[in-house]
Parts: structure tokens; C-alpha cells; sequence
């Protein structure tokens, strides 16, 4: 029986698009994006996570999956910022 991490970190997950294609480490019960995970712009993401009581905003997991849409560095930037 699978426990702890192992249970939740199961996925690797490839996808490719139009113009674009992503790897990433995927938890069962998340978007692509929220873990380890890499665009073919070479994009790099690793997604650390730290409770918040307040959840105002967008959610991280969903501005980290558009991240991989990014082709650049400054074009992440800017969907952060957005």
C-alpha cells in the first residue's frame, strides 16, 4: 500500500499542443503545473506550498499551470503579475 507522498505524487504527465509541449510531475487531485514540471521553451517550475488562512486571489495552482504557456521568463513574469 502506497503512503504519504507516494500516494499523492503518482503522475508524470506529458502533453503537447499547437505550439507548445510540457512535462511535469503531477498530484493525483491538481492541474498539470503544481509540482515540478518544464515547457519546450525551457520554462522550469518548481511549486513549493505554504497554507494560507486567506485565499484571495486565484489560486496558485491555476497561475501555475498557465506559467508553462509562457515562452518566456518576462511573459511568466507578466502572468504572475496579472
Amino acid at each position: 500500500m502506497k503512503t504519504g507522498l507516494s500516494m499523492l505524487l503518482t503522475n508524470y504527465i506529458k502533453v503537447k499542443m499547437k505550439d507548445i509541449s510540457f512535462i511535469g510531475l503531477n498530484y493525483n487531485v491538481g492541474v498539470l503545473g503544481l509540482s515540478a514540471s518544464m515547457n519546450s521553451f525551457g520554462l522550469v517550475q518548481c511549486i513549493n506550498d505554504l497554507h494560507q488562512a486567506n485565499e484571495i486571489g486565484v489560486p496558485k495552482n491555476y497561475i501555475a499551470r498557465a506559467i508553462l504557456g509562457a515562452k518566456s521568463l518576462t511573459e511568466a513574469e507578466e502572468i504572475i503579475k496579472s
